[in-house]
């Protein structure tokens, strides 16, 4: 399970995992849709490998704080790849 490990600004979170490592969580409305996306990182929450190991798009109309789209992404990563033994090494 990737529990936070620290806040690199509001559009950025890092997580750990034994079974994963560092992984960074980023926020991003650079595309028309906004998204956020998670990259196998370092303890100090620079990118190790640009290929995203999990991701999701988000509506424009919500209000959520990106923080709050960063954590329902995370959590749906442990659930449906953690709690289905599919980790990412």
């Amino acid at each position: 399970m990737l529990n936070l490990s620290r806040i690199i600004n509001d559009t950025k979170l890092l997580y750990h995992s034994e079974e994963t490592g560092y992984v960074l969580a980023s926020y991003s409305e650079a595309f028309k849709t906004p998204e956020v996306l998670l990259f196998r990182a370092t303890y100090e929450g620079q990118v190790k490998d640009w290929t995203e190991i999990y991701g999701q798009k988000f509506h424009t109309d919500t209000e959520e704080l990106p923080s709050s789209k960063i954590q329902k992404v995370v959590n749906s990563y442990n659930n449906n790849i953690v709690l289905n033994g599919e980790y990412y090494n």
